[in-house]
C-alpha cells in the first residue's frame, strides 16, 4: 500500500517537473514572440513611411505629366 503511494507520488513529481519545464519553455517562447512583434511593428512603420514617399513621388510625377 505504502509502496504504491510512493510510486504514485514519484509519478506525480515527475509530471510536475515536466509541466514546470513546459511552462518555462512557454515563457521563453512568449518572450521571443514579444521581441519579434516589436521588430515587426518597427518594420511596419518603415513600410508605411516608404509607401507615403512612393505615393507622393507618384502624385508629383502625375502632376508634372499633366502640366506638360
Amino acid at each position: 500500500d505504502v509502496s504504491v503511494l510512493r510510486t504514485d507520488v514519484n509519478s506525480l513529481k515527475t509530471d510536475v517537473n515536466r509541466l514546470t519545464m513546459d511552462v518555462s519553455t512557454l515563457r521563453t517562447d512568449v518572450d521571443e514572440l514579444r521581441t519579434d512583434v516589436g521588430g515587426l511593428k518597427n518594420d511596419m512603420c518603415w513600410v508605411k513611411r516608404l509607401l507615403m514617399v512612393m505615393t507622393t513621388t507618384l502624385l508629383m510625377a502625375a502632376m508634372k505629366y499633366m502640366l506638360v
